[in-house]
């Protein structure tokens, strides 16, 4: 008897744990209850939100998911928004029994949202939304309307965001005017506060109307009011990928006395990746022509105003390569923002080095720059940005020469002053003209100025120790004076019999 007392429990309990899932199933695709419940989350929306919000109608997928199909939300000025022609919910079951709503995760599909402001410093057209749904209180007992959200889906979405006020540029990426397009993605949302973050995107891609493509972009995000913490990052665009293990920033202390966050500490580590510029043309349009791809490691270390390039290693086949190191100081003023970088190798190839000149100039490569060759340096650069010194080594096909220069700015015009020298230097085959000229060595110290379209024109001073003109070598030639594009003018010293 107690047995089948037991199996007749066990029946009656499997048989209300089967039919109510049903029952509630059934009932939830009657059209009356449809209308209610829609005209329930419109009115509780607009209620919240203090603006209009109108839902056309709503479906249930089996068992405890629901759908929204065409939602509208107005901003507080009755422009558009937010556009979603289907907006899919899972929906906690508990929470419902009580009167409540609670969505566990959602899809967006065919979705615009229109992100604004009046002037830079406004805040934003949806910052009301988020003050909305904020949690301020912790212990408040929670609202009948709850959105949690343990994972999104995105699937055919367009995110605009434009600050009035501020001027276009068409073609070309632009942060006060941002379209992007064809996002789709999932981010799972492990935890989320007012005060921390943590979440996994995966498969996430779009399309920013300058050009600019995500094909793929995957990480792990962890953030709080402390610090932020990116591991595993993996973006994929049509010809470049770029990949890092770790990044962080650390805000503990970042803020000085005018809030800004420049002591931010980072950490950014660039595994070994491949780009190419053309990916990234939408903000420099010369890199258009730069089809190419780039292997790129690097690592950067310190805060946003004082940090160190610890390494930087670029290649491109066996026609470049490249590995330099830098620190920088106090980046954030223009004025006293001071660089002290050294390049220990460099190497380009000729025909490299015309894809690379070419790229910048439409194709127009000075003949006399092909000419030198395939060429290294290793040197170092110091100093500040309207005050630079450049020392180094260069050697070339044609042979080998010395600078230490120091690169300045006066009133527009940028200013070289210094000195080169070599020792040998095939100058016949610079010019083309080997029937006329040979070699040359000198040592000359110049302080020259030049700028956008003109030819540098200044002073020089040094001595020719021989060089090579119809098969006679003249020696210890001097030169002082100034020197145009069309004359010089100044003393030549000349001590040789045939002078």
């Amino acid at each position: 008897m107690k047995i089948k007392r037991l199996k007749r429990i066990l029946y009656i309990v499997l048989g209300v744990s089967a039919g109510l899932p049903a029952l509630i199933y059934l009932m939830l695709n009657l059209p009356f209850v449809q209308r209610r419940i829609v005209d329930y989350a419109t009115e509780q929306l607009q209620k919240k939100l203090q603006t209009e919000v109108s839902i056309k109608s709503m479906g249930i997928d089996f068992p405890l998911g629901v759908s929204f199909n065409d939602i509208y939300l107005a901003d507080r000025k009755k422009d558009s928004l937010l556009f979603a022609s289907c907006v899919s919910a899972g929906l906690d079951l508990l929470p419902m029994l009580h009167g409540n709503l609670v969505f566990s995760s959602v899809q967006l599909s065919d979705f615009k949202l229109y992100i604004k402001r009046d002037h830079p410093k406004d805040i934003l057209n949806l910052q009301f939304v988020i003050d909305a749904f904020k949690k301020e209180n912790p212990d408040k007992k929670p609202s009948r309307f709850d959105l949690r959200f343990n994972s999104v889906y995105l699937d055919g979405g367009r995110v605009t965001y434009d600050v009035t006020s501020e001027s276009k540029t068409p073609g070309r990426f632009n942060a006060a005017h941002i379209d992007v397009g064809n996002l789709s993605g999932i981010a799972s949302v492990k935890k989320i506060s007012n005060d921390s973050l943590n979440i996994d995107l995966r498969k996430f891609a779009c399309k920013e109307k300058s050009g600019l493509t995500i094909k793929e972009l995957n990480f792990k995000m962890i953030a709080n009011s402390d610090s932020i913490k990116l591991n595993q990052l993996f973006m994929n665009m049509p010809n470049t990928t770029l990949k890092s293990e770790c990044m962080t920033v650390d805000f503990h202390a970042a803020e000085d006395s005018s809030g800004t966050m420049k002591n931010a500490m980072f950490n950014i580590e660039l595994s070994p990746s491949e780009i190419t510029l053309k990916d990234f043309s939408s903000f420099v349009p010369a890199f258009q022509n730069f089809t190419w791809k780039l292997a790129l490691s690097s690592r950067f270390r310190g805060t946003f105003n004082d940090f160190s390039m610890e390494y930087l290693s670029l290649q491109s086949g066996n026609d470049l390569q490249l590995k330099a190191d830098m620190h920088v100081k106090d980046i954030t003023h223009a004025d006293s923002a001071f660089f002290d970088g050294k390049v220990s190798q460099l190497y380009v190839s000729s025909g490299k080095l015309a894809d690379i000149v070419g790229g910048f100039s439409n194709g127009n490569v000075p003949s006399p720059l092909l000419r030198l060759g395939n060429i290294r340096f290793n040197g170092e650069v110091v100093g500040f940005l309207n005050n630079l010194t450049a020392s180094g080594d260069f050697a070339t096909s044609l042979g080998n020469f010395s600078t230490d220069l120091k690169i300045g700015q006066n009133h527009g015009w940028r200013t070289f002053k210094g000195g080169i020298k070599t020792d040998k230097f095939h100058l016949g085959t610079l010019l083309n003209n080997e029937q006329t000229a040979g070699d040359i060595a000198f040592a000359f110290d110049v302080d020259v100025k030049t700028k956008s379209n003109t030819l540098p024109s200044g002073l020089l001073k040094g001595v020719i120790s021989e060089v090579t003109v119809k098969n006679y070598t003249y020696r210890n030639i001097e030169l002082d004076g100034n020197f145009s594009t069309t004359a010089f003018n100044g003393k030549i010293s000349l001590n040789d019999p045939n002078g």
